[in-house]
């Protein structure tokens, strides 16, 4: 994405936020603070791709779900994950990709990328503050990955932060600068949504639910 010259409109994006169903803010559903391998998971299949299916095998977190079922081993153990077959995860999680690599490959290269760290990150209990550098270092350094699905990845684990996707920023892009083609970088993105929160910080228990609340709008077509 590329950066914007025009000036946010910090009232306007508020007004908007204030609009939105109170229910929105205590929506999020807690990630996966205890299972670093569902959280990887997750968040590289979330790439461009719908999250939420009525339908049974559609959207990333009902795949997850039938993920966690079929491989329970490898829900906090990323060295079982990193030794699964790339078709054994395509085959829960389909066969998108993210620049033009599979997104199951992807997994299993950051997954590998972890465990080789010294010391290894392999449980969710070894993703601490002061591994956190190393971490993002390891997951952007793998072809098709990058800084905004690390912080999503990041937060699933319980790490409060604002994932700048294409639903974020159309929804900062409508109300901050008036204009939903605009594309504001994603620190541009990150920070507005940062400002706001600080701004309404009574609204939602930590910034994550905050995030959510918007991402939420957006994808259900609410944020008017």
């Amino acid at each position: 994405m590329t950066a914007t010259t025009d000036k946010p409109n910090m009232t306007a994006l508020l007004s908007a936020i204030d609009s939105l169903p109170k229910e929105f803010f205590t929506a999020y559903r807690g990630g996966y603070p205890n299972s670093i391998g569902l959280a990887l998971v997750d968040a590289v299949h979330s790439i461009q791709a719908s999250y939420d299916s009525a339908h049974p095998g559609k959207g990333v977190l009902n795949r997850v779900k039938q993920f966690r079922s079929d491989h329970p081993n490898a829900v906090d153990d990323l060295r079982v994950l990193a030794a699964l077959d790339e078709h054994a995860i395509q085959k829960v999680m389909g066969e998108g990709k993210t620049s033009q690599r599979s997104k199951s490959g992807a997994v299993l290269d950051a997954a590998r990328a972890f465990t080789a760290l010294e010391p290894p990150i392999v449980r969710a209990a070894d993703f601490t503050p002061e591994r956190s550098e190393d971490a993002r270092r390891a997951y952007t350094r793998v072809h098709g990955l990058g800084k905004v699905t690390f912080t999503y990845f990041a937060m699933h684990l319980g790490v409060p932060g604002v994932k700048a996707d294409s639903l974020l920023t159309r929804f900062v892009a409508r109300h901050a600068y008036g204009d939903e083609s605009l594309k504001p970088g994603s620190d541009q993105v990150v920070a507005l949504v940062n400002q706001a929160y600080e701004s309404r910080p009574q609204i939602a228990e930590t910034l994550t639910h905050f995030e959510h609340a918007l991402w939420r709008a957006e994808s259900k077509g609410n944020a008017n």
